[in-house]
């Protein structure tokens, strides 16, 4: 039986994170596309998710800067879903209360292990 060592477990890994973090956003624009009356939101939300794009590419041939920007984007996006599932979502709707506050403490998570790819040399892949 093999080990499973801790730096194996899949949903630790730093392009998993970068996924994850990127899939929340496609789903804030779709989300923003198919219910707002404003042009000027959905353009907004196009343009995030294109600068996003550029940020992952710049992250993946090697750019330091681009990497922690993209670290602090996410801690603070899991320290904001963290506060609003713990202090702003009614206790009646727990489901919505569970979700946000998981996926702010993965995206808290994500971010500390990212700078520690970051501070190690490790590429996290």
């Amino acid at each position: 039986m093999s080990e499973v060592k801790k730096h194996d477990f899949i949903l630790a890994k730093r392009t998993v994170i970068i996924v994850a973090y990127l899939l929340l956003v496609c789903i804030k624009t779709v989300h923003a596309i198919l219910t707002s009356k404003y042009d000027e939101v959905i353009i907004g939300y196009l343009s995030v998710l294109i600068m996003y794009g550029i940020l992952v590419a710049l992250i993946y041939k090697g750019n330091k800067i681009a990497n922690w920007i993209m670290i602090v984007l996410i801690l603070v996006s899991g320290v904001g879903s963290a506060f609003i599932g713990i202090a702003l979502v009614p206790l009646d709707q727990f489901v919505v209360k569970s979700f946000m506050t998981l996926i702010g403490l993965y995206f808290i998570y994500g971010g500390f292990r990212m700078i520690a790819f970051e501070r190690t040399g490790h590429n996290g892949s």
